[in-house]
């Protein structure tokens, strides 16, 4: 007699093909999530920096699609190969916090773009309600600072309210004003709003910083850690300066953007840095709010000049491109 035949077990199956499916489609969705995450980032503070879009190892940023940051790193670096002294460059994303550069770790003299710790370290202090822009500093001749700015040529003894003379250290770059500053702040408050925001390689008492920190500041400006009024403020302090001759000159469609930006020069430095936006109302504009950092050291003023705003037309068109 044939033995009988184990009657098969429906229902295990039917759970056996379930949970098969379910693992499958986790699969999918796990490679699917690692192929579009994009570059490995590395987190400091409360801004990403990716690792891979750099000098010594340029890749493919998220937020650029499928452009290659290999090509405009190349293009920066031709540009200063044969030039004088030293370049640092750096380009940071606000919204997708992507960011390129060439020599962006660097450390640098900051000249002028010191100033912008001052307005950082002012404008905390009137968000915590311990200063107003309507509180008044009285020039004194200890005060005047040659160079920049008109507050040298000033009677002492006149006093300016906060809003005046922050209009002075950002339009102007006025070098009296950034000593009034200093004189009662404090060059120690001033390093310690550097030290809080994560600028841990910019030192305020020898004027030197990197391309990465100075994004850091303005990414300062750009975020929800100062009120809206008060942006604005600051927006105005440093949009339209005197100083129109560097990142502002290399964008040549100047009715489709705003810059925000804030030079440094000296004997041998011909830099600049800001935020560089479209205008809502101009559809050509296409390029989302970035910062753009280019600052040298030990150049020729003549090959700056050129230089320094060939380079902002060069991101400008990678970036609106």
């Amino acid at each position: 007699m044939k033995g009988k035949k184990e009657p098969v077990n429906r229902k295990l199956l039917m759970w056996l093909f379930i949970l098969t499916g379910v693992i499958s489609l986790f699969l999918w969705w796990r490679g699917k999530a690692i192929h579009e995450s994009g570059p490995v980032t590395n987190t400091s503070g409360d801004m990403r920096f990716v690792i891979e879009p750099t000098r010594s190892s340029p890749g493919l940023s998220p937020s650029l699609g499928l452009r290659n940051t290999k090509k405009i790193i190349g293009e920066i670096e031709k540009l200063t190969a044969t030039a004088s002294g030293t370049y640092a460059v750096y380009v940071y994303h606000l919204e997708d916090k992507d960011s390129y550069g060439v020599n962006e770790t660097l450390e640098m003299p900051g000249a002028s773009i010191m100033k912008l710790p001052v307005i950082m370290t002012v404008m905390k202090m009137i968000e915590s309600g311990n200063l107003k822009l309507d509180d008044k500093y009285t020039l004194e001749e200890a005060d005047r600072a040659a160079g920049s700015g008109p507050l040298q040529y000033k009677k002492a003894g006149e006093s300016y309210n906060l809003d005046e003379l922050l209009g002075y250290l950002g339009k102007n770059s006025d070098n009296t004003a950034w000593v009034m500053f200093n004189r009662r702040l404090g060059k120690n408050a001033i390093q310690d709003t550097i030290d809080s925001e994560g600028l841990v390689n910019t030192d305020y008492k020898n004027l030197t910083t990197t391309g990465v920190d100075t994004a850091r500041m303005w990414k300062f400006f750009y975020s929800g850690k100062i009120g809206e009024e008060n942006r604005r403020k600051i927006w105005g302090y440093l949009t339209n300066s005197i100083y129109e001759d560097r990142i502002p000159a290399g964008l040549a469609d100047t009715e489709a953007t705003i810059v925000g930006h804030k030079v440094g020069t000296d004997i041998d430095i011909w830099a600049d840095t800001g935020i560089v936006s479209c205008k809502l109302s101009v559809a050509r504009c296409k390029a989302k709010p970035f910062v753009m950092v280019i600052m040298n050291r030990e150049v020729k003023r003549s090959e700056a000049v050129e230089i320094v705003p060939g380079m902002a037309k060069l991101i400008w068109e990678f970036e609106n491109s």
